[in-house]
């Protein structure tokens, strides 16, 4: 069973609503991805993940969540849930955060050019 849950207040408290982690944006967008793509998804990846990291572990570049900033599409420097093999999916064991710039590098090279 997914974690996933964001616990709201009662209506009746007028409290404002709770905001999604990061995380928890990127692992349900990874969902999606997985469905659309026919790939296997397991929840758990969100343990495997942590927190994303501040810089790429790949190029170093300082990532940074873009959400709400009012333009679509990703940044160059925003991060992305990897799969390590494509066909595998969203399991355990084959995912990693990457900044986008780095995540599309992987699409169009071998796996030999990225650590």
């Amino acid at each position: 069973l997914c974690r996933f849950v964001v616990a709201l207040p009662p209506p009746s408290l007028k409290a404002p609503l709770l905001k999604p982690s990061p995380q928890w944006i990127y692992v349900v967008a990874a969902k999606y991805r997985a469905i659309r793509f026919g790939v296997p998804y397991d929840c758990s990846i969100e343990v495997e993940l942590g927190y994303p990291p501040d810089e790429c572990p790949n190029c170093g570049v300082l990532m940074v969540s873009h959400v709400g900033e009012g333009r679509s599409g990703p940044h160059s420097d925003s991060r992305t849930v990897d799969r390590i093999i494509p066909e595998l999916g969203y399991v355990p064991g084959n995912v990693r955060w990457l900044c986008h710039r780095c995540n599309n590098t992987r699409k169009a090279s071998t796996s030999k050019n990225m650590r």
